[in-house]
């Protein structure tokens, strides 16, 4: 199964501070960085026009929530929509 397969995915950003910013398509999100996995919640940060923007995923399950933090983990640079091309190891 492919990420972009997952319920929900990609997950849209938080909210801006500054509400005349314009949220990022997943094509112009690029990934900065994880921030947290635990359980089933995996936070990660996109930047776009010189802005950061929040994103949080629930997966289904916890070892989903860990393959997706190693993945974004190893996308960094690339934008939130490739993501959805890389193949989840299923059991």
């Amino acid at each position: 199964m492919k990420v972009r397969e997952l319920a929900k995915w990609p997950p849209a950003a938080k909210g801006a501070a500054n509400s005349e910013l314009r949220l990022p398509t997943p094509v112009e999100a690029i990934v900065v960085k994880t921030i947290f996995c635990r359980d089933y919640w995996l936070t990660f940060v996109c930047g776009f026009g010189g802005d950061l923007f929040v994103y949080d995923y629930e997966a289904d399950n916890q070892a989903i929530a860990q393959q997706l933090e190693g993945i974004v983990e190893a996308s960094v640079g690339k934008s939130l929509l490739s993501i959805g091309e890389i193949e989840l190891q299923t059991s």
